[in-house]
């Protein structure tokens, strides 16, 4: 049983970073989608003040945490019966 709860949170983890790749992905083609209307001075000069590298990395990280969490929440709400209700 343990053995299969570690390999299921290494699941976890690993749908939580497919979630947060398609997340991050998504909005960069919305920017990118976005700098070829109206808006586009406004989205370059949004990404010229903010593409740093290491603010994007640590966003991706902060994000990645977050989702991974609530998919165990929601794992050990809906199988193991722990937590309120």
């Amino acid at each position: 049983m343990i053995d299969y709860l570690r390999s299921f949170i290494d699941q976890i983890s690993l749908e939580a970073l497919r979630i947060n790749s398609i997340i991050w992905i998504s909005l960069w083609l919305i920017l990118k989608l976005m700098s070829f209307t109206k808006l586009g001075k406004d989205i370059k000069s949004f990404e010229l003040k903010y593409s740093k590298d290491l603010y994007f990395f640590l966003l991706f990280i902060i994000s990645f945490f977050i989702i991974r969490y609530q998919i165990k929440i929601d794992f050990v709400k809906e199988f193991l019966n722990i937590g309120p209700e």
